[in-house]
């Protein structure tokens, strides 16, 4: 029988360096799924097999397969091989919509969509899905970057070849997996050879080895072409080696590799901006200029070819280079860049604009005056309203609506606008204040122009008013750009005047020209600040043109340049008859029909002599100093007659004041003491004013609430410490018309009271039965209510306060007599059973959400409420009887169907947030009344009450035995719970959290049918989890390092369930969990790991700080962990400490354990690979 055994005798391979190197980077990144190592050994015996004859093809079939699965390994995807036929879809698409539009012919809109346009609609959506896929190119530079995270570091060149490489690879051993192909053997080899290359450069751990070899190429004196070459192999292998090697040359500035970075055309790919979805972007550092920019003031020339040859990119940080090297030059070099630095400006995403501001600063210092106006004139021009075309055509609809308003915008931020013309453009008007001056104007202009609607264009009125009262001088720093270019333009002008004399002429001709009322504001300005004899025909012409003395404030800047005009000229400004007539004029205005029309029913005679007055002194102060006889008798006498003087900011526009509004009362308080109690009760009956201003200060309001507060003080320090005047007011509250009196009296006692005053308690106790005897009034729509009013008295106020009163009776620190027991139960009574307007007619809502709780806090029934368990209390420390009947009357009235006001949701929610104190009254009332504190039939109330209880009590297993029920319902009805915001927190939330600690008091399993905590889950969703997890880990932190045993037990417990779900969600605020001192540190470290191996984790800092603290003792556990985490650092943009990381790497050297060694390699290889340390950072 003829032998089948194979003549050769199998043998293990010797493998190369090379191949060992690749088999073992292999092996570090395989899955069980994807054994990538297999793949490639098996490749390498089918290829050393020269008794097999289909070698090649065998080979090349393990090979593309690893090829194709190594993306999927380290990014989740596949190579695209295919190419979708996207051409194809939209013609098919097409054929069936217009197919169906003959099935439709009259249209879509409301007809029923059939089996034909269902399929059209069908492929529509698949052809959009198959277009948001990554191409095959996207899928290899995100597999790319996955291995390589500063792979974006690299010049964009290299990126693209690297993208290519591994997609030619697969098409090459594609091509060989054909059997019984003439192959040649040396070309395999050689496509192999760059495969194990590429795998090694991918995936081994070498950037360690690489910065340092960097290191040596640098430091040595005589570079030889091989180290040239070898550097560049180097820095172009990872992303963090290229990063490596520019900051190390940029920091010793050698300016010896300029021309082989050139050579290799490192200067003229830049890295373009970068989408990574959502509508975001990042924007890539470019390490080459910012070496260019290290050493341009070495090699200006270089520098500056170099930057004009750069392609026009969307990447702010280069342009960012770009104003580095400009600033680094001198005088004319340094402005050859202009066109590349004027390029950035208006591009989507901008660069470092507030550079601009140095540049211009730069220039203007190095006599580059021209190229300094030329950069100025882009930098400050205003650009349309973005939603011009929107306002136009809502003008259109409705010309009067204020949403057509337009607001031009500078290119800039508030803050960069200001720095640029700060810095810039102001130290370029002190050079060349005319130019400047010419193109502010001309900015200026343009951007009122484009404030104005086409159809309002004619009209020269710009509302400049409004929006900039002041011309010289900046209400605020960083103010609008509109604001920002007037006030430059101010300046600019002012060094006009200063230091260009001949040009004054031109000047003010162009001011003359433009159309908006802002220049002519600029030109009073102007003249005003320098009076001269060019000047001083200008000034009388514009005081001699005016018509409107008698009509007409003067404005902030006419009345200055008159006044300085006067002081100045004297009477050489202005001829007798030419004054006399203007004062004439001054002195028969204003018109008193317009004063009547505007005041109305409150004219009078006084009020208008007195405007009059204030007028013609206004009016004639800028003339003050060329007023002559009758005229300067008159000014001096009401000069005389007035408190206060005229200043600059009397006259219009003015500018924006800021403060606190405050209150002051008619009348102080020594005039009120001085008044009899009769006095004083017509005096504060018959005031009466609509917060009337006060005259030198509008910031100060006299009002009726301020005369209400004066009179409380008076109450309290003179009027209750005197019996009989006490008495008169007691038995008078009749004749108090309005109720805002009442309640500061209430106030009065309540001060007294809190100073344990106890004398007259009886006396206001019954004051307040009177006061409750009127109602909280039925709202009418008729009447506005309030309690200043005596017309439509309301008393809600003071009943609260009579509330609030008896509230303080029961605190600690005061503690009534126990005699007024009878007097306090029927005040409670009373208050707990009226009509209570808020919310008897649902006038709630003191929040900006409804808040049933927060709600009833603020209202007077239903806060009476929570006194009348208060009371319960006070009256428990004073009586052994342990009933307190009182309570639980007055809260079966209240229960009762017969009540006339039934309980509101915010009364429940009071009830359900006390009843664990109501339990502590009376346990076997409260347990009978349980279904009329949780009605469980009324779903709303029910909620109400439940939800406070929750939120308002922690964990006490008594209590839970008693609503063991309505937790189970809770849990069946969290949807009517859900969206309740009380206080900031969702009481679905807080239900989680006491469902836990109920779980840690053994009150019911973690898992089964008796755990509410398990169902719980079942019923909320991942955010509710994340949140309970959080929470607990906070808690756990918070409670120290001793904690009883059973507890940790349990707590562990549940985080091990937690970990079985693998639910990232919650797992990533592990963070408070790592820090808890109460737990076992094994535990933690053991369970972090798996998280880990699950998950990112929140707050990476405070992670590795926690895992160097636990080092000494378990130095094998946070290596692992860290090693974890650094892998993360491939995708993450995370801070470590330097200190923190060396210390974590220094245990692991240290380490007997050469698993543990080995990892710490690995860490620090992540750490370099990251681009956040270079190899100094990480040495021994």
């Amino acid at each position: 029988m003829q032998s089948l055994e194979s003549p050769n005798i199998s043998t293990p391979m010797v493998l190369t360096d090379q191949q060992r190197n690749v088999l073992e980077a292999l092996q570090n990144k395989q899955t069980d799924e994807y054994p990538l190592s297999d793949w490639y050994l098996g490749a390498l015996y089918a290829l050393d097999n020269h008794y097999n004859p289909d070698r090649i093809a065998q080979a090349a079939h393990s090979l593309r397969e690893l090829l194709e699965k190594l993306t999927q390994v380290v990014q989740e995807s596949d190579i695209q091989i295919g190419t979708i036929d996207f051409k194809g879809m939209r013609r098919s698409i097409n054929d069936r919509i217009l197919k169906d539009k003959k099935r439709y012919p009259e249209g879509w809109k409301d007809k029923e969509i059939n089996t034909h346009l269902d399929k059209t609609l069908r492929k529509v959506v698949d052809y959009f899905e198959r277009n948001q896929q990554p191409t095959r190119g996207e899928r290899i530079q995100q597999a790319v970057a996955t291995i390589d995270p500063m792979a974006n570091s690299l010049d964009s060149e290299i990126q693209e070849r690297k993208r290519n490489q591994l997609l030619r690879l697969w098409q090459s051993f594609e091509r060989f997996t054909h059997h019984n192909s003439n192959t040649d053997i040396v070309e395999f080899s050689n496509c192999l050879k760059e495969l194990e290359n590429t795998i090694f450069d991918l995936l081994a751990p070498i950037t360690a080895q690489d910065q340092e070899e960097i290191q040596t190429i640098l430091r040595s004196p005589d570079r030889s072409e091989n180290d040239v070459e070898r550097m560049f192999s180097l820095i172009e292998r990872r992303g963090a080696n290229s990063v490596f090697f520019f900051q190390q040359i940029a920091e010793i500035t050698d300016v010896s590799w300029l021309p082989e970075l050139e050579k290799r055309d490192y200067f003229k790919h830049p890295s373009s901006v970068e989408p990574i979805g959502d509508g975001q972007v990042i924007f890539p550092l470019w390490w080459p200029i910012r070496y260019l920019a290290k050493i341009s003031s070495q090699v200006p020339d270089a520098a500056i070819e170099i930057v004009l040859q750069l392609p026009k990119i969307d990447n702010p940080r280069v342009y960012d280079g770009v104003l580095d090297i400009a600033l680094q030059l001198h005088g004319e070099q340094s402005a050859k860049l202009k066109p590349k630095i004027l390029e950035p400006i208006g591009m989507e995403y901008p660069s470092r604009t507030y550079r601009y501001a140095d540049l211009l600063a730069h220039w203007t210092k190095e006599n580059q005056i021209s190229d300094a106006l030329e950069l100025s004139k882009i930098l400050v021009a205003f650009v349309p309203d973005p939603r011009l075309k929107e306002k136009q055509k809502r003008r259109k609809e409705n010309p009067m609506s204020w949403g057509t308003l337009l607001h031009p915008s500078a290119r800039f931020n508030h803050w960069e606008y200001s720095e640029i013309m700060t810095k810039g453009v102001c130290p370029l008007a002190q050079m060349d204040p005319c130019e400047v001056a010419r193109l502010l104007i001309y900015a200026t202009s343009n951007m009122l122009s484009l404030r104005i609607h086409q159809d309002e264009f004619d009209k020269a009125q710009d509302f400049s008013n409004i929006w900039f009262a002041r011309l010289h001088i900046p209400e605020k720093d960083y103010g609008n750009p509109d604001e920002t270019l007037v006030h430059t333009l101010t300046f600019a002008c002012e060094k006009v005047f200063e230091k260009s004399h001949d040009a004054i002429t031109d000047l003010d001709k162009l001011l003359r020209k433009q159309k908006w009322k802002i220049f002519k504001r600029l030109r009073q300005h102007l003249y005003s600040q320098y009076p001269n004899e060019s000047t001083k025909p200008w000034i009388r012409e514009l005081i001699l043109e005016r018509k409107d003395y008698h009509q007409s404030e003067h404005s902030y800047e006419f009345q200055q340049m008159i006044r300085q005009a006067c002081d100045h000229f004297k009477e050489t400004l202005l001829t007798k008859e030419e004054r006399t007539r203007i004062f004439d004029a001054i002195r028969s205005g204003p018109p008193k029909d317009d004063f009547r029309e505007w005041l109305g029913e409150k004219f009078t005679e006084e009020l208008f002599q007195k405007r009059q007055h204030y007028f013609h002194r206004q009016q004639l102060t800028p003339f003050a100093s060329v007023l002559f006889d009758e005229y300067k008798t008159y000014f001096q006498e009401l000069e005389s007659k007035a408190d206060d003087r005229i200043s600059d900011e009397n006259y219009p526009p003015f500018g924006v004041k800021v403060g606190a509004v405050s209150n002051r009362s008619p009348y102080l308080l020594e005039d009120l003491a001085n008044l009899t109690d009769e006095q004083l009760l017509a005096r504060i009956n018959e005031w009466e004013t609509e917060d009337e201003i006060a005259e030198h200060d509008s910031f100060v309001k006299i009002n009726i609430e301020a005369l209400a507060n004066t009179f409380q003080t008076l109450f309290k320090e003179s009027i209750i410490p005197d019996t009989n005047r006490l008495r008169f007011w007691m038995e008078n509250g009749e004749r108090i018309e309005r109720p805002i009196y009442v309640r500061m009296m209430i106030y009065a006692m309540q001060a007294h009271v809190k100073e344990k005053n106890f004398n007259q308690l009886n006396e206001w106790l019954t004051f307040y039965e009177w006061v409750l005897s009127h109602p909280d009034r039925e709202h009418n729509a008729d009447y506005k209510l309030g309690d200043e009013s005596r017309e439509n008295p309301q008393w809600s106020n003071s009943r609260r306060a009579v509330g609030d009163f008896i509230g303080v009776c029961f605190e600690k620190e005061v503690d009534v007599p126990i005699v007024a027991r009878e007097q306090l139960a029927k005040l409670l009574e009373t208050i707990c059973t009226q009509h209570d307007r808020r919310l008897d007619e649902n006038h709630l809502k003191v929040m900006n959400q409804y808040d049933p709780l927060t709600e009833g806090i603020n209202n007077t029934r239903s806060r009476a409420l929570e006194n009348l368990i208060t009371f319960g209390f006070w009256l428990r420390d004073h009586d052994s009887d342990p009933n307190i009947p009182e309570v639980t009357t007055i809260l079966e009235k209240r229960f009762s169907p017969e009540t006339n006001y039934p309980l509101t949701l915010p009364e429940y929610a009071i009830l359900g947030k006390n009843y664990p104190w109501i339990c502590s009254l009376n346990e076997t009332w409260a347990i009978e009344h349980k279904s009329d504190f949780f009605p469980q039939s009324k779903l709303p109330e029910w909620a109400a009450a439940f939800s406070s209880f929750v939120l308002g009590n922690g964990a006490s297993k008594p209590i839970f035995k008693i609503l063991k029920d309505d937790f189970n319902f809770a849990l069946q009805h969290l949807r009517d719970i859900k969206n309740r915001n009380q206080g900031g927190r969702e009481p679905i939330t807080v239900l989680g959290e006491r469902l836990f600690h109920y779980y840690l008091l053994d009150m019911f399993p973690l898992e089964g049918q008796e755990s509410l905590l398990e169902r719980f889950y079942q019923q909320t969703g991942k955010k509710h989890w994340a949140n309970l997890f959080n929470y607990i880990g906070h808690r756990l932190w918070n409670t120290g390092k001793d904690l009883n045993q059973n507890t940790e037990d349990r707590a562990r417990k549940f985080c091990d369930w937690r970990l079985r779900f693998e639910e990232p969600t919650e797992l990533r605020y592990f963070t408070t969990w790592l820090q808890a001192e109460c737990l076992s540190t094994e535990w933690r470290l053991k369970t972090y790991s798996k998280v880990l191996d699950i998950c990112k984790v929140e707050d990476w800092g405070i992670h590795v700080k926690t895992l160097c603290e636990m080092l000494p003792n378990h130095t094998e556990m946070v290596v692992e962990c860290f090693f974890k985490l650094t892998e993360g650092t491939k995708k993450d943009n995370i801070y470590i400490q330097k200190e923190v990381a060396n210390a974590i790497l220094k245990a692991g050297r240290e380490s007997k354990d050469e698993s543990v060694r080995s990892k710490t390699k690995l860490i620090r290889e992540n750490l370099l690979n990251s681009g956040r340390f270079v190899l100094p950072d990480l040495e021994d």
